[in-house]
């Protein structure tokens, strides 16, 4: 798992030296992600998007804590609506990428089916032709299968 947590930063980051704390974090995020995608789309859809309401929703009560009383009645009302909003929007947003995402993940699993489907048909046409290189090609396309 190392090697693939190597890999994921340097696909994220590039070649640039990155903080082991910003790499662990990437390589949470791809894992939670692939835990999302394995899961049924409405599953996963409405997990990716409790978390994201509980993440926002606590870092809200964090600095309404830190600045309690310190604010005048207007000043709160108009907090809590434009929080409101923005919660509101950014599940939005989150929930369009996560479509996004599994759309293509989806349309990957696929065109990979597809293309396993056509070696096990390439492989079943072969077998009644008995020739050299009919033979190496099954031999080739065996441990595919």
């Amino acid at each position: 798992m190392p090697g693939c947590k190597f890999l994921i930063v340097n696909l994220i980051c590039g070649h640039q030296p990155v903080d082991s704390s910003i790499a662990y974090g990437f390589f949470c995020g791809y894992l939670f992600l692939m835990f999302l995608l394995k899961l049924p789309l409405v599953t996963g859809f409405l997990i990716a998007m409790l978390t994201t309401v509980a993440f926002t929703s606590i870092l809200f009560l964090i600095v309404h804590w830190f600045f309690r009383g310190k604010r005048p009645k207007t000043t709160r009302t108009f907090a809590q609506q434009m929080a409101l909003r923005i919660g509101t929007l950014h599940a939005l947003i989150i929930a369009l990428v996560f479509g996004v995402i599994a759309s293509e993940y989806m349309d990957l699993e696929k065109s990979l089916d597809i293309e396993a489907a056509s070696i096990g048909s390439l492989y079943t046409a072969l077998v009644p032709i008995q020739t050299n290189d009919t033979a190496k090609i099954r031999n080739q396309l065996n441990p595919k299968l």
